[in-house]
């Protein structure tokens, strides 16, 4: 979300958050927000197939030319295909892919770091966050991979501050 915001303002792309599109789904309770939330309870990534039905709507409300940001999206092989079919078929091209990459202990010491809410169990929030590191580990990968040497893949060091990440992107953007 941070890089996506600062990219987003610098240059005028349209920032479509999958993760925003989900809890806005939640919050409405629409049927679709509804089957989210019970997968997402469980720290499980939403299927494929309903990402992709969530994330339609806003491709078709879409009216920046200079282009879409995704930010959190794809998270698996499969959303990689359908979104990349998705767009050749909307004459759309898909131009890079950062892969902001951070490791284990400082994604883990981010987490920690935004602290406990209300009702919340550290130990339970720790599970949760493991778990969901090891589900990127096995789904977003292979996400990632489906788009060598199809587009520009740029491996950004995440494990850096948040300026230092930032002018690794706008060194690619900028060329």
């Amino acid at each position: 979300g941070t890089m996506a915001e600062l990219i987003k303002k610098e240059f005028k792309l349209n920032h479509i958050s999958t993760g925003d599109l989900i809890r806005k789904e939640i919050k409405t309770q629409t049927p679709l927000g509804k089957k989210a939330q019970k997968i997402m309870t469980g720290g499980n990534l939403l299927t494929d197939e309903l990402v992709i039905k969530i994330l339609k709507s806003a491709l078709k409300a879409n009216k920046n030319k200079r282009g879409i940001l995704f930010d959190g999206f794809p998270r698996t092989k499969e959303q990689s295909k359908m979104l990349y079919e998705l767009m050749q078929k909307n004459k759309t091209p898909i131009n890079v892919l950062f892969h902001i990459s951070v490791s284990d202990e400082v994604s883990m010491q981010r987490i920690q770091a935004r602290g406990v809410r209300p009702g919340e169990d550290p130990n339970d929030i720790i599970a949760h966050n493991k778990h969901r590191l090891e589900v990127y580990k096995e789904k977003t990968i292979p996400a990632l991979i489906f788009f060598v040497n199809k587009i520009d893949v740029v491996q950004v060091n995440g494990n850096v501050s948040i300026p230092q990440v930032y002018r690794q992107i706008q060194e690619f953007l900028k060329k």
